[in-house]
């Protein structure tokens, strides 16, 4: 692995955070909303302390 990362299609947080704050964005969802990336965008799931209830996701691959 060679550095912080936890596998070799994970970052770590210290990695992450190397790539400057200036771009976060923290987006809020309704429910049925959707997010679409590309696999070069650096994501995770947030967690803050608000956060009373268990959260659930749905994780597809799309393949030509």
């Amino acid at each position: 692995m060679g550095g912080p990362e936890i596998v070799d299609w994970a970052v770590h947080d210290d990695t992450a955070a190397t790539y400057g704050t200036e771009k976060l964005e923290r987006r809020v969802f309704d429910t049925g909303d959707a997010l679409l990336f590309d696999h070069m965008t650096l994501h995770r799931t947030d967690m803050y302390p608000a956060m009373t209830q268990t959260r659930y996701a749905v994780e597809m691959w799309f393949f030509a």
